[in-house]
């Protein structure tokens, strides 16, 4: 039986896929590391992510994750994820 390991948009969404918590390109505000923090750092981020260990084996929350998982949400339908959401709920 073939176990998919990689990291999937479910996974993300369940905090199955290994992503670290946080950035690592935050900035020192101790009151809000993500002020200022730009789509165009996230994308810079996750080229250097490095797994805690095969995905889908544990939960690990992940505020990274999400945020990927937001930009991802946003390319898939072509607008931003607030507006994405308002179609959701409406």
């Amino acid at each position: 039986m073939l176990i998919n390991t990689e990291p999937s948009l479910l996974r993300l969404l369940n905090h199955e896929a290994d992503i670290p918590r946080l950035p690592t390109n935050l900035s020192d505000n101790t009151r809000d590391p993500y002020a200022g923090y730009s789509k165009e750092q996230l994308r810079e981020e996750s080229v250097h992510i490095r797994l805690i260990g095969p995905p889908g084996e544990q939960k690990h929350y992940s505020n990274l994750g999400y945020a990927l998982l937001g930009v991802a949400i946003e390319e898939i339908e072509g607008e931003a994820l607030e507006a994405v959401f308002s179609a959701w709920v409406e």
